[in-house]
């Protein structure tokens, strides 16, 4: 999978691809409680 064909999101998905699905269930989580 290559994540530099684009910038942004590519950027959030090899973030996420990276981590494993606990630590990017926690990462949503602090997200979303960053959100208004």
């Amino acid at each position: 999978m290559k994540s530099s064909s684009h910038k942004r999101p590519a950027k959030i998905l090899g973030v996420l691809g990276g981590m494993g699905p606990a630590a990017a269930a926690e990462f949503l989580r602090l997200l979303a409680l960053r959100a208004p």
